[in-house]
């Protein structure tokens, strides 16, 4: 027997059986009570109490003070780069006729001429006063002014309406545009260079340098595809520039490589690039001729290429055939057709470096030495602007004439009579 029990036993006895159980349960309640150490007791009662605030809580909480549920907002995509803004040195010029082309209406069917609201002239920054020249100075600038200066275009004479907008003819006394918007040039005696640089038109600031930094006797082509295109032939033709219009033509990895929603194609018939070549012509006047934009496939299937040639010799145009390739049959078309042209001779930028750029232009000076005559083309990259500007610098008293395309072209002709 255990200690507790005896002491139970001493406890008991004498006693009634009544209070013998009363003090069994008294022993009984201090032994539950002795297993929970005041600690234990204390944490529980705390639970206890924290359970009773949280469930109140739960109950009698507001809908509107409730946690709310984290949503992220996706911003939106950036925009696409604006077109017509600037061209970055190297970026090819098909990108840039791809990009303005969704701007246009779709190619096929043409049933509406296409408007351009006039823009509205542009304040200057800031107005200054020049000092009043003297009445000799004044006489030589104007008479510099005049001579420099190109008709400005249309030629009423010249121009025709149609549903797309003016285009060039022939006048009645038998007046060529070809002949009528060049710029006028003396002959020359000895080796003779034209350059002509093209892309323009798109790009407002590579339009804007190229046409303010060449010397006059480089021509401009431009594409079809700017805005306010005859805004940009005034101001060439201002500037003693004479322009071209850069066709649009099938190359051999079309549609991969793709000149636009109104190039001329090889599948379509000749009736649709008739009225794609209407639709090209109508985009500005004052021009000499035409010279294709890429265009290898189309130059070179004949079928597709002598509805062109024929439509433009009837206008009184001429044609550059420049940078297609050699199996061209535009020169043999030309020539069926009584129509002034000529083959460009070198690629001045083929790639948008210093170096190549300088040695391609050095190169033509020596085409000029050997053949008499040489025309070189090139984009209005910022790059290929200075070089040329560097190298017509270079040209005086080097015994090479720059002249502009148009006389290029008669001087080619006349080697071939």
């Amino acid at each position: 027997m255990s200690t507790e029990d005896e002491n139970t036993a001493e406890e008991t006895a004498g006693q009634t059986p009544w209070l013998k159980e009363r003090l069994q349960r008294r022993r009984d309640l201090a032994k539950r009570q002795g297993r929970f150490s005041p600690l234990m007791i204390a944490a529980l009662a705390v639970a206890l109490i924290y359970g009773a605030i949280a469930g109140w809580l739960a109950l009698s909480e507001p809908e509107n003070t409730k946690t709310p549920e984290v949503i992220i907002a996706l911003g939106p995509e950036p925009d696409p780069p604006a077109t017509g803004k600037s061209t970055s040195e190297g970026e090819d010029l098909s990108k840039l006729l791809r990009r303005a082309g969704p701007d246009l209406p779709p190619p096929m069917p043409l049933t509406e001429k296409e408007t351009e609201a006039p823009e509205a002239p542009k304040a200057p920054a800031e107005t200054l006063i020049p000092e009043e020249p003297e009445p000799e100075e004044a006489a030589e600038e104007a008479q510099e002014e005049t001579v420099q200066a190109l008709t400005k275009a249309p030629i009423e004479t010249l121009t025709k309406e149609s549903k797309y907008g003016p285009l060039p003819v022939i006048g009645a006394d038998g007046a060529r545009p070809w002949q009528a918007y060049a710029r006028p040039q003396e002959p020359v005696k000895g080796p003779a260079a034209a350059l002509v640089i093209g892309g323009l038109g798109i790009s407002e600031s590579a339009t804007a340098n190229a046409i303010e930094k060449l010397p006059a006797e480089v021509s401009l082509a431009f594409a079809p595809y700017g805005r306010n295109l005859q805004r940009w032939i005034d101001e060439a033709r201002a500037d003693g520039h004479e322009v071209l219009l850069e066709l649009p033509m099938e190359p051999f990895d079309y549609p991969n490589n793709d000149p636009g929603p109104y190039t001329l194609l090889t599948g379509a018939s000749a009736a649709d690039n008739l009225d794609r070549l209407d639709w090209l012509l109508s985009r500005f006047t004052g021009y000499v001729g035409v010279l294709p934009y890429q265009g290898a496939r189309f130059t070179a299937e004949k079928d597709a290429m002598m509805p062109i040639i024929e439509a433009l010799s009837a206008r009184g145009l001429l044609y550059i055939d420049a940078g297609v390739g050699r199996r061209s049959v535009a020169g043999e078309l030309a020539v069926e057709n009584a129509m002034p042209w000529a083959s460009g001779d070198r690629l001045i930028d083929p790639a948008l470096r210093e170096n190549i750029i300088e040695t391609s232009l050095d190169n033509l000076r020596g085409d000029a030495e050997k053949n008499g005559t040489a025309i070189g083309t090139g984009s209005g990259f910022p790059i290929t602007v200075e070089k040329v500007m560097e190298w017509t610098e270079a040209l005086e008293g080097s015994g090479i004439t720059l002249v502009p395309v148009s006389a290029a072209v008669e001087r080619k002709m006349e080697k071939t009579q």
